[in-house]
């Protein structure tokens, strides 16, 4: 009987031990628990700005890419539309009548499985481009040149759009020609360029007026001269400060009138060793 009243405090205080190391673990899950909640949504939250802002870029990219799609079909298609429909492009007419080109660009294309991306997801990319087209007969070519892109997550669900307009300028190339010291000339020199159709239709692809005959010559002295058969659809420049010295009482006509000062610089060349007669009797 003595052993058992001794025995039931001790049973008491073991329980009482036990309910306090229970209540200890409770709060601390609390505490875990609180603090897991208040980090989540910030985590969930940087993760869907770190994949939208990558989508963001993706689009950026894409409408890059259709704008150097623009670039490129400029510099090798100019006014030939044949050239601008076998690389996909449209021609088409706006409200006020003028006309453009456009092109839809899909990555990836129809039936191709679309980049798997873990960060991302799956991405579609649909890049439209729009160049409008100047008058052919302008001395000066501006496109004015509009490239959307769109970006979709189809995992998620989330998109991005970017655009990018500019307005890009192809002045025409340099027609005619330069020399360094007298120029004597006696014939017809014109800016006929063949990426503008063929010569003389329209009349305006002979006729236009932006041939140039210089010289870089800065002496008054140098001889410039026309014959009588002279027909330059442009402008005669020389080096010198006055134009005293150039004749062109001879000139069927010089559409450009005559200018000074003008200045270029010639690339270097050397001259080929002519000294061995066996390279050339090779090529008889």
């Amino acid at each position: 009987m003595q052993a058992m009243q001794q025995f039931i405090p001790r049973l008491t205080a073991f329980y009482r031990k036990r309910g306090s190391a229970l209540i200890a673990a409770f709060l601390f899950s609390m505490f875990v628990f609180i603090i897991l909640g208040s980090l989540m949504p910030m985590v969930v939250n940087d993760y869907e700005a770190s994949v939208q802002n990558r989508l963001y870029n993706m689009a950026y990219s894409a409408a890059e890419a259709g704008a150097d799609e623009v670039m490129w079909s400029l510099n090798n298609n100019r006014f030939d539309d044949s050239a601008w429909y076998a690389d996909g492009w449209d021609v088409g007419e706006d409200f006020y009548g003028d006309n453009y080109w456009a092109r839809e660009i899909r990555l990836p294309k129809e039936g191709e499985k679309p980049a798997d991306d873990v960060y991302a997801g799956e991405q579609r990319a649909v890049i439209r481009v729009v160049v409008s087209k100047p008058n052919p007969d302008a001395d000066s070519h501006q496109y004015a040149v509009y490239s959307k892109a769109d970006v979709k997550d189809t995992r998620t669900g989330n998109s991005a759009t970017r655009i990018i307009s500019f307005t890009a300028e192809l002045s025409p190339p340099f027609r005619g020609l330069v020399v360094k010291n007298e120029l004597n000339y006696n014939s017809l020199l014109d800016s006929y360029d063949s990426s503008y159709g063929t010569y003389g239709l329209p009349p305006t692809n002979m006729l236009r007026e932006n041939a140039t005959a210089a010289t870089t010559s800065d002496e008054e002295t140098i001889k410039v001269s026309f014959g009588p058969q002279t027909d330059i659809r442009g402008q005669v420049l020389t080096g010198a400060e006055d134009a005293v010295n150039v004749d062109y009482s001879k000139a069927r006509q010089i559409t450009g009138g005559v200018a000074d000062g003008f200045s270029a610089e010639f690339p270097v060349i050397t001259v080929p060793d002519t000294s061995d007669a066996t390279i050339w009797r090779s090529h008889f």
